[in-house]
């Protein structure tokens, strides 16, 4: 695919095809030294991840082994003086938690019994609780379900089934149907539709004193929708087995102060895995990364010109949530007169929107069947192209030199990149991808295998040592530290227009 050729104007970068800060300074052909990152070090903290979550029921999440990770890297940047200010930024995360299958069965007109991961599913944070619905009515909704106008009389105490719609969420459906007395509720999507729905029913910002849904909501195919849909008083039996808790958690954030503080540049990785397992790929890879690359830099003696601030997330995995809540936490000036007191959850030093240049996020750099990946700008909202546009040309200047190999990938959502984009910051990273197939071409240009997924432990207990692709995290975290060396020594990394 060819390069971005940005057009636009934004306030803050100018409106021409930009050259990246590498190819403004006088070292442009400059790559950083290979030395500058050790492997044994990347590989030892891979192995303490691995380590950790061997003794914490095989997982690095929020509830099982996500502290004791974060203890790990704190207490490494602690010792090593590596921090101006460290930190940790505490908030409450929501963990939805499956005990048992959940079981869907029609039990009038006819007896029908419906294969979980098939014909329906539980969708994610769809209630908490157990409960048990037998031969309950179906009321079909057939208006979008977002208005409690939507619902007659005969909706309380029942099963309503609805099919996706544009004109809400999924979780203010549901929550909507809740609020009138719905039972459960059934979702099912357009005919084009593949797979099953797979989207949370929580609302994407969820901070402490939000709701949460109590009811059990389901996903189930687009003919199991339809059936009860178009089927008169048809009835169902369902079992569900579920949990909501709150959790405390935190972000890990490492401030290295330099002159600039105005271009301030926020790297940042997920440091939690899902419950499911250990997360060594994902997202033990980039946290790994950004914990090296910073330490190597420190002992290189490097002097950034604009301040750097290092971010371990947590709860990305639940939603984003540790990325969110700091976004949460940054006023728009110093001197915010609508915040005359701080959001929940400040910074110990000083750090507003406008001082952020730009955000790199690394997830996921040693994908086993690994294709090189660099974020796409032009997927990004008008308003940061431009300056996403800067992120993934050094990104490319570097593969470029080196002579690897690489793709372009969307930046659309699934990582913490995200909520930064929406605050206007210009965004940017690399990866090596999750479940997607590579495909006979990709296999051509980049090796592996074809007709088999990048990552075929992406989620799953198998994402182990033994999931890492060596070669891919040595050039990804080579990458990685050039371009956080370029974007930090650069001295005008904004290009003020």
């Amino acid at each position: 695919m060819s390069a971005l050729q940005p057009t636009e104007k934004s306030g803050h970068y100018q409106d021409t095809a930009p050259q990246t800060p590498a190819a403004r300074s006088s070292d442009s052909v400059t790559i950083i030294n290979e030395d500058l990152l050790d492997q044994k070090h990347l590989r030892s903290h891979l192995e303490t991840f691995y380590h950790i979550a061997q003794t914490t029921a095989n997982s690095r999440s929020v509830r099982k082994g996500f502290r004791e990770t974060a203890d790990y890297v704190f207490n490494l940047l602690e010792s090593q003086k590596a921090c101006d200010t460290l930190e940790t930024q505490w908030f409450k995360s929501p963990v939805w938690t499956e005990h048992r299958p959940a079981r869907l069965s029609m039990s009038y007109p006819y007896w029908a019994s419906y294969q979980n991961g098939v014909d329906f599913k539980s969708m994610r944070y769809g209630g908490s609780g157990s409960t048990y619905l037998p031969n309950s009515r179906v009321i079909p909704v057939r208006s979008g379900g977002c208005d409690p106008k939507h619902y007659d009389a005969e909706a309380k105490g029942a099963v309503v089934v609805m099919q996706e719609t544009s004109a809400c969420t999924f979780w203010e459906a549901a929550y909507t149907a809740e609020q009138v007395g719905v039972a459960a509720v059934l979702f099912f999507g357009q005919p084009s539709r593949r797979r099953l729905l797979n989207h949370r029913i929580r609302l994407v910002g969820w901070k402490e004193g939000d709701p949460l849904v109590k009811i059990p909501v389901l996903a189930v195919s687009y003919a199991v929708g339809r059936m009860l849909s178009f089927t008169p008083n048809a009835r169902v039996n369902i079992v569900t087995s579920a949990a909501i808790s709150i959790e405390k958690t935190f972000n890990i954030l490492c401030q290295w102060d330099a002159p600039q503080v105005n271009d301030t540049i926020v790297i940042g990785s997920h440091l939690d895995s899902v419950a499911a397992g250990p997360g060594i790929n994902d997202n033990g890879s980039g946290s790994a990364t950004t914990l090296e690359t910073l330490l190597a830099l420190r002992r290189s003696g490097f002097q950034p010109t604009n301040r750097l601030v290092f971010a371990w997330w947590s709860a990305e995995e639940d939603g984003l949530l540790g990325s969110r809540h700091f976004v949460r936490s940054l006023h728009s000036t110093p001197a915010d007169s609508d915040q005359p007191t701080p959001a929940p959850g400040h910074l110990k030093f000083s750090l507003t929107w406008d001082q952020i240049s730009f955000n790199l996020n690394f997830d996921m750099l040693a994908s086993p069947n690994y294709i090189p990946m660099v974020h796409r700008a032009s997927d990004a909202p008008a308003d940061v192209t431009i300056g996403s546009y800067f992120v993934q040309k050094e990104f490319e200047t570097f593969f470029q030199g080196r002579g690897y190999p690489y793709m372009l990938s969307d930046m659309k959502g699934g990582s913490d990149f995200v909520p930064f984009m929406e605050h206007g910051v210009p965004t940017g990273g690399i990866l090596t991808g999750a479940a997607e197939i590579k495909t006979e071409a990709e296999r051509k240009k980049f090796g592996g295998l074809a007709n088999a997924p990048l990552d075929p432990c992406y989620h799953q207990a198998c994402d182990t040592v033994d999931n890492i692709n060596w070669e891919a995290l040595y050039r990804m975290s080579e990458a990685a530290a050039h371009v956080i060396r370029v974007f930090a020594g650069a001295d005008d990394v904004r290009l003020q227009a």
